[in-house]
């Protein structure tokens, strides 16, 4: 390419990326697929850019795609029985899995009850958790790879411009994301249009207007009194981050936004952008827009085409702690909101009841405290009543819901591999089967939480969409707490 072969390159690009996803395919481990991936991704940018340079676009957004969350669109097409399913085979291999969670429970446990909402202080409990992590991955491994199922990858077929298209609502416009070296390109896609927006600005740019919003957000850990005080001047530097994002984001393709919902497919960095608090000056986007993401068009396509069965039996799970003592004022207020639902609260709100209910239930709300662990996002985890809920456990879920709402600490938070591949409590409730996903980028103020969901609850029940009623609920948290850590943490991920 360098050397002004195009077609040359172009033949040996194709070649290279056929071979990878053929090896992809033999792997039988989600995690080592995802793993086989990390230094390979490079191939599916040269591509893109090369296909964009000779001004073929529809290519170029199909090869965005394909290297775009390939391991989670595996598992979602593929919906197989995971290597953790412990209820079948009673092997002391599984036995001793079932005992790892069951201390791991335990010591979880005494962490939090020292204090800490995070693996920090006790270093004894620490290394005890950090061994059996460590002894779970390896026999979750040697069970996977002796499964013959984790072998068989159907092909998935990635949606083209006009399947993508022909997927959208005609009031919808879907913004997919794409970095080629350290530039961002924009895909924008509508019912009758479909555009290309290069090198808006670079991922350094990003990442520094994004490390000044989360400074801005940790303030919010100080106390009350000095939140009071300095309440305007705490307003106006978040506001200047999301201004500077804004500017670098959305203003270079702002007159293509032409319609009332957007739909962003974020790249790298850009998924912990909060897009819908992104600041022009004088409004936020969630003003004149109602918001939503997707981890690919591919994944957004699955989940819209997913058969859901129509059930009024709802499922509340409800933890409340001395960190999220508001618990209990949205749990007061979903009982009169959800009429049919069934209601677990503290010690009730068990893994068992997950397990019996979740199935057949149409809408699953879990609030509790949610921890996203930065060093292994796989242990990511919810509290419930009787244990802490991981990644593996929610990948064994079978759950029902239309839609599942995760109204706890950080629960959208995830870490972003190569290849785009999002790790975190989100992966695991798409593919335990919900396609409807809301979740928190940051760790969240319960009083306006309780606030906004009783409003999400009363919008959807009046039959807003569900965007629509998450931009109700989000505009009335913003006239009352007007600053974006109260009203902007929550998203909304798949269908809309």
């Amino acid at each position: 390419e360098l050397n002004g072969s195009i077609d040359e390159a172009e033949q040996l690009y194709m070649k290279a990326i056929d071979q990878m996803e053929s090896l992809r395919g033999n792997i039988r481990l989600d995690e080592m697929r995802l793993s086989f991936g990390r230094d390979k991704y490079q191939v599916y940018e040269n591509i893109v850019n090369l296909k964009l340079t000779k001004n073929d676009n529809r290519a170029a957004f199909q090869f965005v795609e394909r290297s775009k969350s390939r391991t989670l669109i595996d598992l979602l097409e593929r919906n197989l029985e995971t290597v953790w399913d412990t209820g079948v085979d009673d092997s002391p291999r599984l036995q001793r899995i079932r005992k790892i969670r069951e201390e791991l429970n335990i010591f979880y446990s005494r962490l939090t009850e020292i204090g800490a909402a995070r693996p920090t202080g006790d270093t004894a409990t620490q290394e005890e958790i950090a061994r059996r992590e460590q002894e779970l991955v390896e026999l979750l491994r040697e069970v996977g790879s002796e499964k013959s199922g984790w072998a068989t990858l159907q092909s998935m077929k990635i949606p083209d411009v006009e399947e993508v298209q022909a997927m959208l609502q005609a009031d919808e416009v879907l913004v997919e994301y794409y970095t080629i070296g350290d530039r961002f390109q924009a895909f924008i896609i509508s019912r009758n249009k479909f555009e290309i927006v290069r090198n808006l600005t670079t991922t350094s740019t990003v990442r520094t207007a994004l490390k000044g919003f989360t400074f801005q957000l940790s303030k919010f850990h100080l106390q009350a009194a000095y939140l009071e005080s300095h309440a305007p001047l705490l307003l106006k530097a978040i506001q200047y981050h999301l201004r500077e994002l804004y500017r670098h984001l959305i203003e270079p393709i702002q007159d293509k936004l032409d319609r009332p919902s957007l739909i962003f497919v974020p790249h790298h960095v850009l998924h912990y952008v909060p897009f819908h608090a992104l600041y022009d000056g004088a409004n936020y986007l969630v003003d004149a827009y109602a918001v939503s993401r997707g981890a690919s068009a591919s994944v957004l396509k699955i989940c819209r085409e997913k058969k859901i069965q129509r059930t009024e039996q709802d499922l509340v799970l409800a933890v409340a702690d001395e960190m999220t003592p508001h618990i209990n004022e949205e749990v007061a207020a979903l009982r009169a909101l959800l009429p049919k639902g069934l209601f677990f609260v503290g010690r009730e709100a068990r893994e068992d009841k997950l397990r019996r209910y979740g199935p057949t239930a149409g809408k699953l709300h879990i609030a509790a405290h949610g921890i996203f662990r930065a060093d292994n996002p796989m242990f990511s985890s919810l509290k419930l009543g009787d244990s802490w809920l991981n990644l593996f456990d929610i990948f064994n879920l079978q759950l029902g819901a239309e839609l599942t709402v995760l109204s706890a600490c950080e629960t959208g938070m995830s870490a972003v591999w190569e290849g785009d591949e999002l790790l975190g409590l989100a992966r695991g409730f798409l593919y335990a089967g919900t396609p409807s996903l809301v979740v928190s980028l940051w760790t969240v103020n319960d009083r306006s939480t309780a606030q906004l969901m009783r409003r999400f609850y009363e919008a959807l029940h009046r039959g807003a969409s569900k965007t629509r009623a998450l931009q109700e609920a989000i505009l009335e948290v913003k006239a009352a707490f007007p600053h974006p850590y109260h009203w902007a943490p929550f998203i909304l991920m798949g269908k809309s």
